[in-house]
């Protein structure tokens, strides 16, 4: 009872007289006649069934199967949406026609192509496929390179 220290002295009189109260009705209660009145109820009153909720199962199930359509939906949308992490060139080229320069060069003018270009996709790309502008900054870094030696 040391909480009722910290209790201001209006309420544990008011606790006081609840617990009281409550102690004199307590007395008064005939255990064994509320007994026998709760078993002859159960006696004669009929059996109540109260009819299973398979409702109930049935919407979690289906509330689940919707969670998972959803949830496979977003990792799918998310994993489409992204570009892929690998982004590969391949530029054939017959190693008798290009010197070490100039196959320095060719590296040289399409690292910077891919260090301008923002958008990454994945795919084999000819000298046939480059675009002219492309083109044209592989012929001046093969040209530099022509010149230089």
């Amino acid at each position: 009872m040391d909480d009722l220290n910290e209790v201001p002295q209006e309420l544990r009189t008011a606790l006081d007289a609840l617990e009281a109260r409550a102690s004199r009705a307590a007395g008064r209660v005939d255990a064994e006649r509320v007994a026998a009145g709760v078993l002859e109820r159960l006696r004669t009153e009929p059996v109540v069934e109260v009819p299973a909720r398979r409702w109930t199962w049935t919407g979690l199930r289906v509330a689940a199967a919707v969670v998972l359509l959803v949830g496979a939906a977003l990792v799918v949308r998310h994993n489409a949406a992204r570009p892929p992490a690998d982004v590969g060139l391949a530029l054939p080229i017959v190693s008798d026609s290009l010197n070490s320069d100039q196959a320095e060069a060719t590296l040289q003018a399409v690292g910077q192509l891919r260090a301008n270009d923002t958008t990454t996709t994945t795919s084999t790309v000819l000298v046939d496929d480059l675009t002219e502008s492309e083109l044209r900054a592989l012929l001046q870094a093969m040209q530099s390179t022509t010149e230089g030696s």
